[in-house]
C-alpha cells in the first residue's frame, strides 16, 4: 500500500484513522481466532484470518483476530474459535475461506451456529465488564 503524503495534517489524519481502528478493535467483545500447528497449515491460517479481517472491515464491524497453535486433533485444523456474547465461545473444524465467509455470514451476522462444522460450544456467559458490575446487583434467589 502507497500513500502519499503532502502535509503535516494528512500524517496526522493516517495517524488517528489507524489509532481509532486499533482501539476499537483491542476492545471489541468479538473475538476469532484460528489455530493451526504446522508450517503449511499456517499459511492456510494466516489467508483464513485474513478473510475475517477484510470481511469485517467491509461491513465495518469491530472485531480481533489472532493466531494460535493447535494441540488437538491434526484432522480438524485449521480450527477457528468464535468468540461472542450471545453464543459464548464456538469452534468450528477444517475451516477453508470459504467458510470462513459463511460463518460470517451465518454465524458472526445471523446468530445461529453452524452445527455441520462444529467442534464445540461453551455456552457460559460472557460479560463484558460493564456488565459484570452490574452483575452484582442481580437477585440470587431464595437461599
Amino acid at each position: 500500500m502507497v500513500c502519499r503524503l503532502k502535509t503535516p495534517m494528512d500524517l496526522n489524519k493516517l495517524f488517528h484513522k489507524a489509532r481509532k481502528a486499533i482501539i476499537i478493535r483491542e476492545e471489541s467483545p468479538l473475538k476469532v481466532k484460528v489455530f493451526a500447528n504446522s508450517e503449511r497449515d499456517f499459511e492456510q491460517a494466516r489467508r483464513i484470518a485474513r478473510v475475517f479481517i477484510d470481511q469485517m472491515e467491509r461491513k465495518e464491524i469491530a472485531i480481533r483476530v489472532s493466531l494460535g497453535i493447535w494441540d488437538g486433533p491434526e484432522e480438524l485444523q485449521p480450527v477457528v474459535e468464535v468468540t461472542m456474547p450471545p453464543l459464548g465461545v464456538t469452534r468450528y473444524g477444517r475451516v477453508t475461506e470459504n467458510l470462513a465467509k459463511e460463518i460470517i455470514r451465518k454465524h458472526i451476522m445471523g446468530k445461529k451456529v453452524m452445527w455441520e462444522h462444529l467442534i464445540s460450544q461453551d455456552m457460559a456467559p460472557t460479560l463484558s465488564k460493564a456488565d459484570r458490575r452490574y452483575a452484582n446487583c442481580l437477585p440470587k434467589g431464595r437461599s
